[in-house]
């Protein structure tokens, strides 16, 4: 069950935005109460970027989370802290906490890694169309125009 998912105001109340949303949303326990925080201006960018983690994961077997923590450290956006005692953890950077610049220039990157090494046989085009079905946000429309 994912920990974040989209919910969409209608006259009949709030209802899952998307069909990945709405998965997610059956699988929380009748009566359990909820936090409901309105997406800020990256809110597209952010859906765009976990719809293309979800798609790509499926694909591969592998778990949206851990798809991401993947391209983050081999695309070296990492933290890395040291420990009193000397040792080292390395922790990837927060999605939300990158500006739009670097957040443009990680997912240019990890797109690129993700059709040539982890989905070869998919073209660039075809994995964004996919997403868009998914997420109703285009790349287009999270890089100003640039397709």
């Amino acid at each position: 069950m994912a920990d974040t998912f989209l919910l969409e105001k209608t006259p009949r109340g709030f209802v899952p935005a998307f069909p990945q949303d709405a998965d997610d949303a059956s699988a929380i326990p009748m009566g359990t109460q909820l936090c409901v925080s309105m997406p800020n201006k990256s809110g597209k960018a952010n859906r765009f970027f976990w719809a293309l983690m979800t798609h790509a994961g499926n694909a591969l077997g592998i778990d949206k989370r851990s798809l991401a923590t993947e391209l983050l450290v081999k695309l070296n956006r990492i933290e890395a802290f040291q420990f009193t005692d000397g040792r080292m953890q390395v922790v990837p950077r927060s999605i939300a906490a990158m500006k739009v610049d670097e957040f443009r220039s990680f997912l240019d990157e990890a797109i690129l890694l993700l059709i040539t090494h982890h989905l070869p046989d998919m073209s660039r085009d075809r994995l964004l169309a996919e997403v868009l079905r998914m997420c109703g946000v285009s790349y287009a429309d999270i890089m100003g125009g640039r397709r």
